[in-house]
């Protein structure tokens, strides 16, 4: 059987930059968590913020300045991080960006 191309993309056509913009696109949003393309112009910010689940950030082109637990890194082409879940966290576009967010939830529990 052949799958449809529909699901099959470049991420380059999925998120563009946008000028003095910070812009995101939800591509997976379920219980276990969500996976979102974001694209920043020179200079945006995301301020800190804390956030209760793990998290990978991927860096897919440009370079941004993530300062995470108080230090501050610069991730370019092609960096990840993974955050524990509830590390404060801030982002700044250093230049254009464009990056992959993955949120992961744990597993709810059952009741025994």
């Amino acid at each position: 059987m052949v799958e449809s191309r529909e699901r099959i993309r470049s991420w380059k056509s999925l998120i563009r930059v946008q000028e003095q913009a910070v812009v995101s696109r939800t591509l997976v949003k379920n219980p276990a968590g969500s996976v979102t393309l974001f694209a920043m112009d020179e200079g945006e910010t995301i301020s800190e913020h804390r956030n209760p689940h793990e998290a990978v950030l991927w860096v897919l082109e440009g370079r941004l300045a993530l300062t995470l637990a108080g230090r501050t890194y610069t991730l370019a082409d092609g960096d990840l991080v993974v955050m524990r879940p509830h590390e404060p966290h801030a982002l700044r576009a250093e230049k254009p960006v464009r990056f992959l967010l993955v949120m992961l939830k744990p597993p709810s529990r059952s009741p025994t």
